[in-house]
């Protein structure tokens, strides 16, 4: 059974002072009952920590933490993790935490979303998150829950993004329930290319949007992972910085307000524009 309403049921992390290692400085910390859950600042990735050992990295320049109410001797703390962007500016971690002092911190997950709220089912915790609230928009932003099911974040409620492999005109069978997707998967695979793929190099760098439509941004180099809202439209140009498969990774700047956007592109709309 689920528990009553979602809402924030969590503390927020203690900001203090800059300290710890000359390589990083502590932000933010919360006190659980079996020892310190806190982040370090490290340029432009953070360290969660607990105990002192890290037990997952980020590439974001800031995080929070929440800290959810004990259930069944374990201990739960989210963290919000900033990421650079237009509108893309969260990413989610889970850290479990038993009596014992085992810790399992999950993979990423909620991209480009925002922390709703908490709630329990089967004694595991729910995590709602929403769309971003966009200026102008009418409808409410649609809310998606996130359940942790054997140290792994799923993805329970809301629309799912069709896999690659399956056209989106398919239709699925009226029986079949909409399969739960792992929300790490685009996280993984945005650092799986940051790993791989190839730089670009400065001469060939500035690129414009050719083709027709929209070009949507998305957070790592896979179809399904758009990040909401975030496009550019042909004309604009666009400053590269690696390619991995049939993507790259670019930077904008909105020449009228200055706005600035990066993500991952398909390949095939970017042509080259002659040197300066």
């Amino acid at each position: 059974m689920r528990q009553g309403l979602f809402g924030l049921l969590m503390a927020m992390a203690i900001v203090i002072p800059a300290a710890g290692r000359d390589t990083g400085r502590v932000a933010t910390r919360i006190d659980t009952r079996y020892g310190v859950v806190d982040v370090v600042d490290r340029a432009d990735t953070v360290d969660i920590r607990f105990r002192g050992e890290v037990v997952r990295s980020l590439e974001a320049p800031a995080a929070s933490l929440f800290r959810v109410p004990p259930r069944d001797g374990r201990e739960f703390v989210i963290v919000d993790a900033m990421q650079s962007g237009l509108h893309c500016r969260h990413v989610f971690v889970l850290v479990e935490i038993a009596a014992d002092g085992e810790v399992v911190a999950s993979n990423p997950f909620g991209e480009c979303k925002e922390l709703k709220g908490v709630a329990f089912r089967d004694g595991a915790p729910l995590i709602r998150l929403g769309d971003p609230v966009i200026a102008g928009q009418r409808a409410a932003p649609a809310t998606t829950d996130f359940e942790s099911r054997d140290g792994n974040i799923v993805q329970v409620t809301g629309s799912v993004p069709t896999p690659a492999a399956v056209p989106a005109s398919a239709p699925a069978p009226a029986s079949a329930p909409t399969p739960a997707k792992p929300a790490g998967d685009c996280a993984a695979a945005a650092e799986a290319a940051r790993a791989g793929g190839s730089a670009v190099d400065a001469r060939g760098a500035l690129l414009k949007v050719g083709g027709q439509g929209r070009l949507p941004f998305l957070s790592a180099p896979n179809a399904t992972c758009r990040q909401p809202d975030v496009f550019v439209i042909p004309g604009d140009t666009l400053r590269a910085s690696r390619r991995f498969d049939a993507y790259t990774f670019v930077h904008y700047v909105n020449p009228r307000n200055g706005n600035t956007a990066q993500g991952w592109v398909d390949s095939s709309r970017l042509v080259g524009t002659p040197a300066p």
